[in-house]
């Protein structure tokens, strides 16, 4: 899992080579549509607190949250197994 802020660069996509703050700014949908496309990409509540901070109209649809969601608790449990 990958997890984005405001100044990861997509590595992949329309938007390779672009940082996500830069895709927030052209198309925020493409945003929504990696949450649910790709299981590598993930958010934490701190960076999107950030996010809604500079991009206040931006917003996840309920199933992209609940994506989210259960990628961090995937993420965790392979974490701590990994100590």
């Amino acid at each position: 899992m990958k997890f984005y802020n405001l100044y990861t660069i997509f590595t992949f996509g329309s938007f390779k080579n672009k940082i996500l703050k830069e895709v927030l700014e052209t198309q925020p949908s493409y945003v929504e549509f990696c949450i649910k496309s790709f299981d590598h990409f993930y958010i934490s509540d701190k960076d999107m607190e950030e996010i809604k901070e500079q991009f206040p109209d931006f917003l996840i649809s309920e199933e992209g949250q609940e994506l989210l969601l259960e990628r961090y608790k995937r993420w965790k449990v392979e974490f701590n197994k990994s100590i």
